[in-house]
């Protein structure tokens, strides 16, 4: 498991943006 997201970072970072987003995405919808 560890070593498949050492050899594929694109993953990681995939999944690190869509994270942010929905965040992001909640955070404003809060604020609004």
């Amino acid at each position: 498991m560890l070593s498949r997201f050492a050899t594929c970072p694109r993953l990681f970072e995939y999944i690190f943006l869509v994270v942010s987003t929905f965040l992001y995405g909640l955070f404003y919808s809060v604020f609004i």
